[in-house]
């Protein structure tokens, strides 16, 4: 869902007259885009972190495209 642009963000919902605004609801300090609520929110930086330490995976954070080629070259078929 996430690779095929198909979650219904609140920047989506905007476009298409259902939400008031498009504001992240976890720190409003972004658009909720999928980039944003996968990897630029700081939740989803904090997330990643916590991941990435119980994987025993020590690498720095990357774009969202850099982060998708990656969880797609590493974990295909793995459950997280």
């Amino acid at each position: 869902m996430i690779c095929r642009d198909a979650i219904h963000t609140k920047d989506k919902l905007y476009s298409w007259g259902i939400s008031e605004d498009s504001l992240c609801c976890r720190c409003s300090n972004g658009i909720e885009s999928i980039a944003h609520v996968f990897n630029e929110c700081h939740v989803a930086t904090e997330v990643w972190k916590e991941v990435r330490s119980r994987n025993q995976e020590y690498k720095d954070a990357m774009d969202w495209d850099g982060e998708m080629l990656h969880a797609t070259s590493n974990y295909s078929g793995l459950s997280l």
